[in-house]
């Protein structure tokens, strides 16, 4: 029988009134990988947080080890030896990778660093997952992959035989992410358990032995593994379904990229259409800065012909005009795009002052905009304070600033990105509505769950190159041979 490395009994968490895990229960067994992901993001904070750090219960215990260690009756104030992996990195850049895996644990006593020592052990375990990297390298030097590698063998060799991963796929592209996924196996076969917190269960489904569904800080469904399939998961969640497309309006694209090449993007060639939504799929997360770079006119050299409405853009006006016909929703575009000092109307109408050049706009001018968008936007459009308006209601703000502005071309980095169930659902009727409007989207992602639903052609991208697969017009197409043939077998190694 396998030792029991965590259990959750019957807790519940309350604050100022607000249940965020109500009668939550749960046990990992050694070797074991967990994956859970929520309808909406309710309670999953304080969850990591019980689990890391025992927080206060209002009823339950928690066993840890199979030793209670935290408990209603009494509050502990003790951390579990659990490692935490996310998007946020917990290793000191100034240092050194073995610096960071080695001699920042606790119980390293030693004043003498023998550096060629450490560095040998880093190349050994290195070895083992059959990957390189150089143990003397800053850490401030590693990409995403490196970073979260780093602090997978950091985690294993410092003890801990629970390893929380949350959203890891919001940082690693696909391939990133399965060769992560090779390492998780590893390190499972040899006692480790893992307990994996996603967005959405076609990942999670790749690589863990059970998954459970919350929703409002309850489990509402557990899934083992030959059960983990679109059957037994569809009753509970809510899918993107693909929204109606338009037949296309004009047979001259709006802007099109010919032979590009940068730093990054070795060839790329497309061509966008006003209404419709093209997507391309960053296996490698190689492309997308440069593109956006190139989107915006940003100083950054390149080979090749950007062609807008049928003319070469080769001068500054040019580009000028360009990136006035061109708006970019970065990341976390609620960080980056809006202005908590302003008031949801004023945030609105941010971009409108570029449109009509002027910076200071008439009050009538807010009038008119307010009597045009308060049918489909709501009361929200009065909203003086937008710091606590929900997720849902930034979104629509966010994306209804850019209908506002009635680009030629949006350019979504990332649309997804931190989503929980019910928000894409939204998101995707957002980007539908651009299309509408007749406006092209640019959908720039490193995963291709989600935006099969609103993109009318996508393209794969490795390597900074289109692939062979290069444009599927089928979103049926795109399942197929994106999921079946490098997942299926991902999905038989967990067997």
């Amino acid at each position: 029988m396998k030792r029991e490395v965590l259990r959750l009994e019957n807790v519940t968490i309350e604050n100022k009134g607000i249940v965020y895990l109500d009668d939550f229960s749960l046990t990992i067994v050694e070797g074991e990988i967990i994956g859970m992901i929520g309808t909406n993001h309710h309670g999953l904070d304080e969850l990591i947080r019980l689990i890391c750090d025992n927080i206060s219960l209002k009823f339950g215990r928690v066993y840890f080890n199979e030793k209670v260690v935290n408990t209603y009756l009494w509050d502990t104030r003790v951390t579990n030896k659990v490692f935490l992996i996310d998007q946020k990195s917990r290793l000191v850049p100034d240092l050194t990778v073995s610096d960071n895996i080695f001699v920042l644990r606790k119980g390293f006593k030693k004043y003498v660093i023998n550096r060629k020592m450490l560095n040998q052990q880093v190349n050994q375990t290195m070895q083992e997952l059959g990957l390189k990297i150089d143990p003397n390298l800053l850490v401030s030097q590693l990409n995403s992959f490196e970073r979260c590698t780093v602090e997978l063998i950091r985690a294993v060799l410092t003890g801990s035989n629970l390893i929380l991963l949350r959203e890891i796929n919001e940082v690693l592209s696909s391939s990133e992410l399965s060769d992560f996924f090779d390492m998780i196996r590893y390190y499972r076969k040899q006692g480790i358990s893992f307990l994996y917190i996603a967005n959405h269960h076609e990942e999670v489904f790749q690589i863990c032995t059970r998954f459970a569904l919350v929703e409002d800080g309850r489990i509402v469904k557990f899934l083992f593994q030959d059960e983990m399939n679109e059957q037994h998961i569809t009753p509970f969640v809510k899918p993107i379904e693909n929204l109606e497309k338009k037949r296309r309006i004009h047979n001259s694209p709006v802007l099109e990229l010919q032979d590009i090449r940068t730093e990054y993007m070795n060839g790329i060639s497309c061509k966008v259409y006003a209404g419709e939504c093209l997507t391309f799929l960053d296996c490698n997360n190689m492309l997308i800065q440069d593109l956006v770079s190139l989107f915006k006119s940003d100083q950054i050299e390149f080979e090749g012909s950007i062609i807008k409405d049928g003319k070469t853009v080769q001068s500054k006006k040019d580009f000028r005009n360009l990136s006035e016909d061109l708006i970019v929703i970065p990341e976390n575009p609620i960080k980056n795009m809006l202005f908590s000092e302003l008031t949801y109307l004023e945030n609105l109408s941010f971009l409108v002052d570029q449109k009509i050049h002027k910076s200071l706009m008439k009050r009538s001018i807010y009038k008119s905009i307010e009597k045009e968008y308060i049918k489909e936007i709501g009361e929200d459009l009065k909203v003086s304070y937008i710091d606590q308006m929900s997720p849902q209601s930034l979104y629509t703000l966010i994306y209804y600033k850019a209908l506002l502005y009635n680009p030629e071309v949006v350019c979504i980095v990332q649309p997804f990105l931190g989503a929980d169930m019910y928000l894409r659902v939204h998101i995707a009727k957002l980007i539908n509505r651009l299309k509408q409007e007749g406006i092209a989207v640019i959908i720039l992602t490193i995963h291709v769950t989600d935006v099969l639903a609103v993109s009318d052609e996508l393209y794969l991208v490795e390597n900074g190159r289109l692939s062979q697969e290069d444009k599927i017009k089928e979103n049926k197409s795109v399942k197929e041979n994106y999921y079946r043939y490098r997942f299926e077998e991902k999905l038989k190694k967990n067997k």
